[in-house]
């Protein structure tokens, strides 16, 4: 009699075929870059928020040297440096590239604080008129500032520095007009975190509110517009 052998059947899981591994692999792959986007961009946000406070306090600081001098500085100094006490403690440097922002006496005894935002998208660029081939007109690829006595952007003035935003030729001078109230809420100056909010203001234009909104949001300007966005007080 033939003895047959028996050879016992073990069953076991089906493994991932090659296709369903790429698969996964691809997944992760967007995952990860969809996160190193999204990171990107709240970096670049906070950097911008970082540096259109800077200006404001510095503009601030500045109308407070103006009291006591009769006039404003000559020249900002090096970031980091301490020579603008009391008013400020140290002049604060780009949180980005670690450069000094720009300062740019105006002809007619006013200022411009100027500095380039990462987010070209950034609403307060277009409300500066600050959008176009030069910028702010005040070179080196600035678009946006923080000025006194003066417009924002230097643009088709005696001020302005040809050639010197995106390499273009100088456009048409467009004024930059008076914003006409539309509500009586307005962003307040940033408080002690550096935060600006949506206020209700009885005189909008007495407090120094560039802009003003009929809703209680500020279209939710307040904490990313920057100072463009800020009333004086």
């Amino acid at each position: 009699m033939r003895i047959r052998k028996f050879i016992p059947h073990h069953s076991y899981g089906a493994g991932f075929t090659l296709i369903e591994v790429l698969i996964a692999i691809a997944i992760i792959i967007l995952l990860l870059v969809f996160v190193f986007i999204n990171l990107r961009g709240q970096s670049a946000r906070a950097h911008d928020l970082k540096r259109k406070t800077d200006l404001y306090q510095l503009r601030k600081a500045f109308e407070d040297y103006l009291n006591d001098h009769d006039g404003y500085p000559s020249n900002l100094g090096p970031c980091g440096d301490t020579g603008f006490a009391p008013y400020v403690r140290t002049i604060p440097c780009d949180p980005q590239t670690k450069e000094s922002y720009g300062y740019f006496p105006a002809g007619n005894g006013g200022f411009r604080l100027c500095t380039k935002l990462s987010d070209t998208t950034d609403p307060a660029i277009a409300a500066q008129h600050c959008d176009g081939p030069e910028g702010c007109g005040v070179g080196s690829g600035y678009n946006y500032c923080e000025a006194s006595g003066v417009t924002a952007s230097a643009v088709g003035t005696a001020d302005q520095i040809t050639g010197g935003g995106g390499g273009g030729s100088s456009p048409t001078a467009t004024p930059t007009p008076t914003p006409i109230p539309t509500g009586a809420y307005a962003c307040t100056p940033p408080d002690a975190q550096g935060i600006s909010h949506c206020n209700h203001y009885a005189d909008p234009e007495g407090s120094g509110c560039p802009v003003t909104y009929a809703d209680s949001l500020c279209n939710n300007v307040c904490e990313t517009g920057g100072a463009a966005y800020w009333c004086e007080r």
